[in-house]
């Protein structure tokens, strides 16, 4: 799927623009603002707002001299869906965080990084996640591998993105910093999904070969 315009899914149209930018706002726009924020003409958003209109899923309000304001409708039936879809990037976080809680052998961290934790993600990039492996734990693992797997697999059947785990292990880490770039990617941009903070990790990993 793509992150960046989650309304795809349903179809490919102006609407779910301007439904996606209007439920991630909180906020009133004009048709003008609208069309800027999307990237959309004009003319196709002022056509998207009289139809979303007549759903009465947006409310329109007088805004200064002849502008109209608009703004997600959250009392209407539909507003709870539209809102979902808008976030969907936020469920894919809490379902990545529900499935690394429930592992067994537990990381030692766990990250999302790449285009999808910079919101950059369209329908062809890879969910890239990177796992700490414990250094008590054989490399071999059959449960810890299984993990691995599932997590690929179930990634992406909720997204249709291709997921790939990039593994290290806990006492590598330090070494791998500055030479393997998805540990540095992690580390700039990353999203926390499980276990210790990779900043935290570093730290205490550093503060270790010093005693």
């Amino acid at each position: 799927m793509d992150f960046q315009h989650p309304f795809r899914v349903v179809g490919a149209s102006v609407d779910g623009e301007v439904l996606a930018l209007l439920a991630r706002a909180h906020k009133a726009y004009t048709g003008r603002e609208v069309a800027r924020q999307t990237g959309s003409s004009q003319d196709a958003v002022r056509l998207s707002l009289q139809r979303l209109g007549r759903q009465g899923i947006l409310d329109a309000t007088p805004g200064g001299g002849r502008s109209i304001l608009y703004e997600l409708n959250r009392d209407h039936l539909a507003a709870p869906l539209v809102e979902h879809i808008a976030t969907l990037h936020l469920t894919l976080l809490k379902r990545l965080r529900a499935e690394i809680e429930a592992w067994d052998p537990q990381p030692v961290a766990a990250v999302l990084f790449g285009s999808s934790a910079r919101g950059e993600a369209s329908s062809t990039s890879d969910i890239d996640l990177l796992v700490v492996r414990p250094k008590d734990l054989d490399a071999e693992d059959i449960a810890w591998h299984g993990q691995i797997m599932a997590i690929e697999d179930k990634s992406t059947r909720w997204t249709g993105n291709d997921t790939r785990v990039f593994e290290v292990a806990e006492e590598e880490f330090p070494s791998r910093r500055g030479v393997e770039p998805a540990i540095d990617a992690a580390l700039e941009e990353g999203i926390e999904i499980g276990g210790e903070p990779l900043r935290m990790l570093r730290k205490r990993m550093k503060g270790a070969r010093k005693r």
